[in-house]
């Protein structure tokens, strides 16, 4: 793990609260490290993506600091739900701003960036970040959505396509499996925009879902690390084909590749 300065203190956070968290047994222990090990590698990607666009020194130091405390409520909402759904459970974004509340990390960063940092955690997982919002706010979120997902795309994509791992239901929901996707998600995939979270009804719909992420990144550096790395034509790879998947599949290619080339 690359560590920036003036970082330390805020891992050193990181870790203390995430040993705070005694007697776990193996399904909590195996989720907590794909948690943590997601928080630095999102913290790391922020970075990475923020460094090939122009934003303002102050920014900068802000950008590891909300990657790394995204889903810091993930902790506490597996252990007392036992799941990282929050459709069943918490809104995790809002539970992460609530803990570094409570515990008074970000306070050092004074009023106007403390907020901004919060801002962006408790919109990461919001189907839009509100355009009324401050540049600062706004590029924060938009970096974090980003990497985010491309982070999430990336164990994804390692977790379909080894099929002898142990399976992993808080990877997919708990969704059941299905031969073909939902008549709802049939009826919208061709619309060429991020399909909505609460139509997903099966493990299908959510590999579609997971594909229309394409639609709301926000850089075009994120555009090319989805590119380089096949996220998407991985996790098509793996779904049953028929017209409509292979139209939905060849809009997305089309699109990532006019934002590369914009």
């Amino acid at each position: 793990m690359n560590k920036i300065p003036g970082s330390q203190q805020y891992i050193s956070f990181f870790d203390t609260y995430y040993n705070s968290f005694k007697n776990l047994n193996s399904e909590q222990t195996r989720n907590f490290e794909i948690k943590k090990d997601h928080s630095f590698r999102v913290a790391d990607l922020m970075r990475s993506i923020a460094e090939l666009i122009e934003i303002e020194n102050e920014l900068e130091s802000l950008v590891y600091i909300t990657g790394l405390y995204h889903d810091i409520g993930r902790f506490s909402q597996f252990v007392k739900f036992g799941t990282f759904n929050d459709n069943v459970s918490i809104d995790h974004a809002a539970l992460s701003v609530e803990v570094l509340g409570e515990n008074n990390v970000i306070a050092g960063l004074g009023k106007e960036n403390k907020e901004a940092v919060q801002t962006a955690i408790f919109y990461h997982n919001k189907w839009k970040v509100p355009l009324s919002f401050s540049q600062k706010v706004k590029t924060l979120a938009y970096l974090l959505r980003d990497a985010d997902k491309l982070d999430i795309l990336a164990v994804l994509c390692d977790y379909y396509e080894n099929k002898s791992k142990e399976p992993n239901h808080t990877l997919t929901w708990e969704l059941p499996d299905s031969h073909k996707i939902s008549e709802e998600v049939s009826e919208i995939i061709l619309q060429k925009k991020q399909l909505p979270k609460d139509i997903v009804k099966n493990e299908l719909d959510l590999k579609v879902f997971q594909m229309s992420w394409a639609y709301d990144l926000n850089f075009k550096s994120s555009f090319q690390i989805l590119l380089q790395k096949r996220y998407i034509k991985r996790i098509y790879n793996t779904l049953p084909k028929s017209e409509k998947i292979i139209e939905f599949y060849r809009s997305i290619k089309i699109f990532i590749e006019n934002q590369i080339s914009a």
